[in-house]
């Protein structure tokens, strides 16, 4: 099936289209990663994003990650290949009888509650063509240097995003190109609140939507720097020092090593040692874990 970006889809023949698709796929000489539906019902080709931003994606899924693991407010984390069905009624069109317009999006990060991801059929889980739902959190990386380009975030975010039947609370845009952070939170009273964030300070998340949950803008900052920007050498880097795990007492060459090597090594392993004891004292599983045992 050919991909025609003056044509009006449904969501269904968009669903048809991205089935008949292999990603990346070329189109008047370019390269896209994905497509979008728009309200319109035209296509938006999606570009790859350059290294240095998809580093800067990579970094928050790896903190929502985390976060969705801490048991603060277990949850799904899907970086930019996972696309939400927003449906909206705006009265601004069909002579103010309003109308469903659906839109495709896929934001850079997102969480969705393990409470709301529960709850979802099979249409919803692999195709779109299921009920629309959203995410409560999303996270754009991108350049809003220019006024062009903010506007245009401002307008997704604003107007698809967070429209009135969407859960979409609060929206973060990175730009460490530019050290800028713009946030985004509908309270609910259904205001949008658009502040500013000093990349200098903590960025707190609202409590009633992801509780517990911060950002580190200056490790993002420093990973950048390090990994990126930094022309140090391996031996600089790790002048640190070495440490000891505290439980197998494996020696690692610095902090961040004692992190991963913690994380791989002991918390999932200590998971699965919880979920055997779970088993030994006959205790019942989550209903999705008892269901894939009995296949």
């Amino acid at each position: 099936m050919s991909i025609d970006l003056e044509k009006r889809y449904s969501v269904e023949e968009y669903q048809s289209l991205i089935n008949s698709v292999t990603f990346p796929v070329e189109i008047n000489g370019d390269v896209f990663i994905s497509l979008e539906l728009l309200g319109s019902g035209h296509l938006h080709p999606v570009p790859p994003k350059p290294f240095f931003r998809e580093s800067v994606v990579a970094f928050l899924v790896v903190q929502l990650y985390d976060y969705s693991k801490s048991g603060l407010c277990p949850g799904v984390v899907t970086a930019s290949q996972g696309g939400f069905k927003i449906e909206d009624f705006p009265l601004s069109v069909n002579s103010g009888n309003g109308h469903p317009v659906r839109i495709i999006r896929a934001p850079d990060v997102s969480f969705t509650p393990r409470n709301q991801t529960r709850d979802l059929d099979a249409h919803q889980l692999h195709t779109f063509l299921g009920r629309p739902f959203t995410p409560s959190a999303i996270f754009e990386v991108e350049d809003i240097s220019k006024r062009s380009n903010l506007a245009n975030m401002r307008r997704k975010i604003r107007n698809e995003y967070m429209c009135a039947r969407s859960t979409i609370r609060w929206a973060v845009v990175v730009d460490a190109e530019h050290e800028t952070i713009l946030v985004f939170h509908k309270t609910e009273d259904g205001r949008i609140v658009e502040t500013y964030h000093d990349p200098a300070t903590t960025l707190h998340a609202p409590n009633d939507i992801l509780p517990g949950f911060f950002l580190e803008p200056l490790a993002l900052m420093h990973s950048l720097e390090e990994n990126l920007l930094s022309s140090s050498t391996e031996e600089e880097q790790n002048e640190e020092g070495n440490a000891l795990c505290p439980y197998c007492r494996e020696e690692l060459d610095n902090i961040d090593a004692m992190v991963y090597h913690i994380r791989a090594a002991h918390l999932n392993r200590n998971r699965k040692r919880r979920e055997l004891r779970k088993r030994a004292r006959g205790k019942a599983l989550s209903p999705r874990k008892r269901r894939k045992e009995d296949e």
